[in-house]
């Protein structure tokens, strides 16, 4: 699967679902998994398979996420 280039915390997805994002620790982390609801970045896992795929109580305070997603439909 082909994935967009980076892009920055100030934009947000359009579309609700999972995005890769890069890891808070630091770009030369492992990147995880968030799931977009189409206001907060919720959920978090280092595998897409172990994510949760709702809008989740686990709501992150910090809402700058690093992203990028897959340039055609999985």
């Amino acid at each position: 699967m082909s994935k967009t280039d980076w892009f920055p915390a100030d934009v947000k997805p359009v579309r609700i679902g999972v995005y890769e994002v890069q890891n808070m620790y630091g770009p030369d982390r492992a990147p995880l998994f968030n799931y977009w609801s189409g206001k907060r970045w919720t959920g978090s896992a280092d595998r897409i398979d172990n994510l949760v795929t709702h809008e989740s109580p686990l709501s992150f305070a910090m809402q700058d996420r690093v992203w990028r997603g897959l340039t055609e439909n999985a």
